[in-house]
This record gives C-alpha cells, sequence and structure tokens, in this order.
C-alpha cells in the first residue's frame, strides 16, 4: 500500500514494560473509534510494512499502549521509536453534513454564494496557524481559509464545496496585479475579521 493512500495515525514512542509493549503517540481527534484495528502500517525503509496487532489499549488519559506481533522484547519495541504508524484513508470514519477530510475534496467543485463556479480545489496547505484551500480558477489561484464560517455547504454527491467568502477576498485573487499593489496584510486581516485593533 502507498503512503498517499493512507493517513498518519501517529508516532511511536517510549517502550512499555518488558514484552515488547510501545506508546502510540496518536493524531487522531478520537482514537477510541480505533480500539478495534486489527493491524497498522510502519514506515520502515522505503515503504511501509503491516505489523499485526496483538493489544490495543486505551488508557483514561487518553495514551494508546499497543503490542505488535514479532515485537516481544523491550528491545525490539526501543528500536520502533520515533517511527511512524499508518493506517488506510478506509479506516477513517465516515464523516457527515459540513465536516470532511482534507484529502477527500481535493479535485472537487469550488463555489461561491455570489459568484457562481470559482474553480477546482487542487489542495488543502496545511500550517500551524491557518489552513488554506487552494483552489484553481482560469489558470490563477485562489486561497480560502478553512473556516467554518466560510463554508456554507459540503455536497458529497455533486463533489462540491460552496463558499460564503468574505466580500472582496475572491475579487483580491482575481483582478489585476496593479489593482493589488496598495493591498496589505491589514486589509487581509480587515476583510477576514480578525483586526481587533
Amino acid at each position: 500500500m502507498e503512503k498517499d493512500q493512507c493517513f498518519e495515525f501517529g508516532r511511536f514512542g517510549k517502550p512499555v514494560g518488558h514484552q515488547g509493549g510501545i506508546r502510540l503517540h496518536h493524531e487522531t481527534d478520537d482514537v477510541s473509534v480505533y480500539v478495534r484495528i486489527k493491524w497498522v502500517l510502519l514506515e520502515l525503509g522505503n515503504g511501509l510494512v503491516p505489523f499485526a496487532i496483538k493489544s490495543f489499549r486505551l488508557r483514561a488519559d487518553d495514551t494508546v499502549y499497543l503490542e505488535l506481533e514479532g515485537i516481544d522484547t523491550e528491545e525490539k519495541a526501543r528500536e520502533l521509536q520515533g517511527i511512524q504508524a499508518f493506517l488506510p484513508l478506509e479506516a477513517l470514519p465516515k464523516l457527515s453534513g459540513n465536516k470532511f477530510y482534507f484529502h477527500e475534496v481535493i479535485g472537487w467543485k469550488a463555489a461561491d454564494t455570489e459568484r457562481g463556479d470559482i474553480g477546482i480545489i487542487k489542495n488543502v496547505f496545511e500550517s500551524g496557524h491557518q489552513h488554506l484551500f487552494s483552489i484553481e480558477f482560469e489558470g490563477r489561484e485562489i486561497l480560502i481559509p478553512v473556516q467554518d464560517a466560510f463554508i456554507r455547504d459540503v455536497d458529497r454527491q455533486a463533489k462540491t464545496m460552496t463558499f460564503q467568502t468574505p466580500e472582496g477576498l475572491i475579487d483580491l485573487y482575481l483582478s489585476d496585479t496593479e489593482d493589488q499593489e496598495d493591498f496589505d496584510e491589514k486589509d487581509f486581516k480587515e476583510m477576514l475579521g480578525e483586526d481587533n485593533e
């Protein structure tokens, strides 16, 4: 299985006990939905290697302890410390309403409540402070912050996401560059309602 068909489940931490148990620092909102998984993929060498799960224990503090087939000593568990663990995309819980996974909306049509069709979602840029939809429209890139307030509708059947963006945001990207010369970061923050000064 290729990495682009998977999502990062977490990263292994320190061993637990002397029988090969190991902590998993998970990257999920709710790890309890995965307590019945039977195997996990580890990034070893140049690929993903499947390991069967012997035991999956979820502690009250949201810590996960795993025991894997073939990892039966503290030394073997220590060798996995820092290794990333993956699961196939099919293991993700199904979402409904306006909730979505970033990978599933790539290639969807993008529409705006005022402008209509504004192109195709080409990517979602993930950053610490603000994630952004990258939408391609007539050879130009439109960036829309990933914020619930801007997402009007997620239509899985039609594979369309409809936005209600702040006035002027899309025009910023579609107007000629000469019109944008005086537009600075402060103007952008005001448009998004982030300027509290």
